[in-house]
């Protein structure tokens, strides 16, 4: 097949190949922004705060919320909740609720298509679901 068709497919290829690629190398040095969070803060609140931000670079989210586990009362204790860039609270999970309290139990990530359909979902902010 000779003419312009072929090479209008490559052009279009080759434009989805570099925006792919930019897309992960975005991707990459997010990670790498994150890894080098982990080796240089100290402080916890901080850290996490710090991973929040970065976090979003790489996850566009309306709301995030870092549960820290306590093995003895079996709570997860809201350590850190954002939504819309404002901190906000949240109560306290048991673990024996709700998709991340399925999470800590079998301490591996639940992935949930749509937390609307998900019996195990409890709705900490209104209007928050999952989205692929």
């Amino acid at each position: 097949m000779n003419g312009p068709t072929p090479r209008i497919a490559l052009a279009v290829d080759n434009a989805s190949m570099h925006e792919r690629t930019a897309a992960w190398n975005r991707t990459l040095k997010s990670l790498v922004k994150i890894s080098h969070e982990f080796s240089t803060v100290l402080n916890l609140r901080d850290l996490l705060e710090r991973v929040a931000v970065l976090t979003r670079q790489l996850v566009r989210y309306d709301a995030l919320s870092i549960l820290l586990l306590d093995s003895e009362a079996r709570l997860l204790r809201n350590f850190l909740s954002i939504r819309h860039d404002q901190r906000v609270g949240v109560c306290d999970v048991s673990v024996d609720k709700g998709i991340v309290g399925a999470a800590a139990r079998k301490a591996m990530p639940v992935h949930v298509s749509d937390t609307r359909r998900d019996p195990r979902y409890l709705p900490a902010f209104e209007n928050i679901r999952s989205s692929e």
